[in-house]
């Protein structure tokens, strides 16, 4: 082999060494890059509520400046937003009032209530809750969903705190209906009646007192929105006639509902003194 032959074999051995070298630490680039996680430059966050409206809010803590807790009774305090109005439980009444917000800011009216005569103590707690509301001054969602109300009033500042509220099934079973106030009226079935309603998946029945009804229905979180009844025609006495037209009146009005931490189910609708309220209770099987 002469001089030329072996500097050429050489050099040949010396490029594929080097074609090696690279091919094995691009292999070892390649296999590092696959076993480096790939992190999102912009992971998303849990959702979290950020509407007041379309959600159910019940009191779970009050705190006022200098820390005392104003939430002591056991009667459930709610709050429910639907398109400018709030309405609720402040203790032992129902209250509606007019409410606008911009940014955080939220303003509530002062507000009608329905007239029940409670002990002393729930008394006093919801007249402070009433107070409160009409010093409402901001509000916002924290981390864990609930809605933290400040205000504002002679008496001092304090915090709101609301947790959502278990909406419940309407579905579940028939309702009986025990009362039905509006403004400051309530009235309660006549003797030797029974008001029922019983919701199916896309259909509402029930006694109406005199006459069976049925027809369809939408809901969307705690709305409500009931379509003309249909009845039988049946003729009963007058009175009881006029409490099935009542009835039927406000039940063709539902606009919003709610389960209670008592297992009650409470329908709002529209009325002309502003709102109203039916209460039902689950009907109980003879056996």
């Amino acid at each position: 082999m002469n001089s030329y032959t072996l500097k050429l074999s050489q050099s040949i051995t010396g490029l594929l060494l080097t074609i090696g070298l690279f091919s094995g630490l691009a292999i070892e680039s390649q296999n590092a890059a696959l076993a480096t996680p790939i992190v999102s430059e912009n992971p998303t966050d849990s959702a979290s509520p950020t509407s007041l409206e379309g959600t159910s809010w019940i009191l779970v803590n009050w705190r006022t400046e200098n820390n005392s807790n104003l939430l002591e009774t056991t009667e459930p305090i709610t709050a429910n937003f639907v398109e400018g109005q709030v309405k609720g439980n402040a203790s032992c009444n129902r209250y509606i009032s007019s409410y606008k917000t911009e940014g955080n800011q939220l303003q509530i009216t002062p507000g009608i209530t329905t007239r029940k005569t409670c002990m002393g103590e729930i008394m006093e707690r919801e007249s402070a809750y009433l107070d409160a509301l009409e010093g409402v001054q901001q509000y916002e969602m924290n981390d864990q969903g609930q809605l933290l109300i400040s205000y504002t009033t002679e008496q001092g500042s304090g915090v709101m705190t609301f947790t959502p509220q278990a909406i419940g099934q309407l579905e579940t079973q028939t309702w009986v209906l025990v009362s039905l106030e509006e403004a400051t009226i309530s009235r309660v079935p006549l003797k030797e009646t029974e008001i029922t309603v019983n919701f199916t998946e896309d259909q509402v029945r029930g006694m109406g007192s005199c006459n069976q009804y049925m027809t369809n229905y939408t809901k969307e979180g705690n709305k409500l929105s009931i379509n003309p009844l249909a009845t039988t025609r049946k003729a009963c006495p007058s009175e009881i006639m006029r409490q099935e037209f009542e009835y039927l009146t406000a039940l063709e009005k539902a606009q919003w509902y709610e389960i209670s931490p008592q297992g009650q189910l409470k329908i709002s609708y529209q009325a002309q003194g502003g709102s109203g309220v039916m209460t039902f209770t689950p009907q109980q099987i003879e056996r």
